[in-house]
């Protein structure tokens, strides 16, 4: 499911094939069709959107770099960092929906 309200299509497991194996090895193909749908929704998308403004993917690009710069020595700020670049995202979104 997306935002945008795409909804990948169904793919249940078979339970009669499954049989007594852990859910997470039955699944594993399942899961696997079920990131392929989302990348391909995700990439159409991407495709149809209005590009972003080069000032802001230099800024995100740089943003990832000294992330990544940060693990090396810290991975634990790194986190850190991310977390809260994903707490701003998400404060943004619960501000822009109706």
């Amino acid at each position: 499911m997306c935002s945008c309200g795409w909804n990948g299509p169904e793919h249940r497991l078979d339970w009669g094939v499954t049989g007594e194996r852990k859910l997470v090895e039955a699944a594993d193909g399942t899961a696997e069709t079920c990131v392929e749908d989302w990348d391909v929704h995700a990439a159409e998308v991407e495709q149809s959107a209005i590009p972003l403004p080069e000032t802001v993917t230099s800024l995100l690009a740089q943003l990832q770099e000294e992330i990544e710069k940060l693990a090396k020595t810290s991975l634990l700020t790194a986190v850190r960092a991310a977390r809260l670049l994903m707490w701003a995202c998400n404060s943004f979104t619960a501000r822009s929906w109706p």
